[in-house]
């Protein structure tokens, strides 16, 4: 009979232990997890890293808009669809990024390319805008919509 009751407090010892562990250890353990995602995310972007550990410049292919003494801006030739730079901007072929946070790429050492494709990956880092001429247009990407209250969220660019 001891044995029995024994058993019996046992089980209800380890039945109270594993019910403590899923009502409080567990949404603090998810919960961390969480937080880490988040934060590796951010991390990475500033970096200038996808969430593969690429370069975001490694999803673009660009080139030389105007003489080389001062490039006017970088012309996107080929983006990897599912890179950063496509996801994060909606970059697209044929855009032509002429600016970031509000400044001129020929204002910004306008004639050394490397330093240009620099500055755009900086812009990807620091979460800044890029100013891009794109069928004629001027415009500021990334494309915003407020989700909630205080977010922003990059617009779907499906299409062209």
């Amino acid at each position: 009979m001891r044995m029995a009751f024994g058993l019996v407090g046992l089980l209800v010892t380890l039945g109270v232990t594993v019910w403590i562990m899923h009502a409080v250890t567990l949404p603090q353990t998810q919960n961390a997890l969480k937080v880490r995602d988040t934060a590796s995310t951010q991390v990475r972007q500033w970096s200038g890293l996808d969430s593969d550990g690429r370069s975001a410049l490694d999803s673009i292919t660009l080139k030389p808009v105007g003489p080389a003494e001062q490039i006017q801006g970088l012309q996107v030739s080929a983006i990897d669809p599912r890179g950063v730079m496509a996801t994060h901007y909606g970059l697209r072929v044929n855009d032509i990024i002429t600016g970031t946070q509000g400044l001129k790429l020929s204002d910004l050492g306008g004639d050394d390319f490397n330093s240009l494709c620099a500055q755009v990956r900086e812009a990807y880092a620091r979460n800044a805008t890029l100013t891009v001429q794109r069928g004629g247009e001027e415009i500021t990407l990334p494309l915003v919509t407020a989700s909630a209250p205080g977010a922003i969220t990059p617009m779907s660019t499906s299409g062209n």
